[in-house]
């Protein structure tokens, strides 16, 4: 079963099928020129035309004659042409094949709203047009709930940026030959997290093991946070 897009594409198809077979129209209504009482003529043109016996029926020959093949076609056409607005968006591929636009399956015709410019109709089985024109041919509730419902999804991370891993390796490799080239070792780029110590920290140090041994000494406590 076609979306509903499809689906109204395939009865547009048959109808301009049928209508292109019959004979071109105008159609127009005329008594018969025979002396028959109760017989209308369903001219196409100014050519002669079908008889119709219209003792009980005259509603149904007028109908006939103003819903022509030039009058169905006219339709289909005009039916064609919203097709054409209320269409499901597609996908759009940049220049390395990739869909940049999102979801396929909104209704481009719907057009956006709001700051975010989201989609007014998210899936074009949902268009208030589409589901108008369908409605015209006939479309049942039952015949709508076994459409096809295509889903996006959207695509998957495949891993790490081609583009970024590309540009570190380049990057490594001019920073390697730019060492080289000025003599410096790797050794002397490597950042330490210590600290340098205070005058008073490194004397401190020096003298911790014998200020130690003096009976009343204290360490002194680290700074308070």
């Amino acid at each position: 079963m076609p979306d509903l897009y499809g689906w109204i594409v395939e009865q547009i198809t048959a109808q301009e099928v049928v209508a292109r077979a019959a004979t071109d129209g105008p159609w127009s209504l005329h008594p018969c020129r025979t002396d028959e009482p109760g017989v209308l003529e369903v001219r196409h043109g100014e050519q002669r035309g079908t008889d119709i016996v219209t003792d009980a029926y005259t509603a149904d020959a007028w109908h006939i004659a103003v819903n022509g093949p030039n009058v169905a076609l006219r339709r289909c056409a005009a039916d064609r042409k919203l097709l054409a607005l209320h269409k499901p968006r597609g996908v759009d591929w940049d220049a390395e094949g990739r869909d940049w636009a999102g979801n396929p399956y909104v209704c481009e015709g719907c057009g956006q709203e709001g700051i975010c410019q989201d989609w007014v109709t998210e899936h074009a089985n949902d268009c208030p047009v589409l589901l108008a024109i369908a409605e015209g041919y006939g479309l049942t509730e039952t015949e709508r709930a076994v459409l096809d419902r295509p889903r996006w999804e959207p695509a998957r991370s495949c891993g790490p940026s081609v583009l970024g891993e590309a540009v570190a390796r380049a990057w490594e490799t001019a920073v390697r030959a730019s060492l080289q080239a000025s003599g410096v070792s790797r050794e002397a780029f490597v950042l330490s997290d210590s600290v340098e110590p205070s005058p008073k920290e490194k004397a401190l140090s020096i003298l911790e093991p014998e200020l130690r041994t003096i009976r009343l000494y204290r360490p002194a406590e680290g700074p308070k946070p």
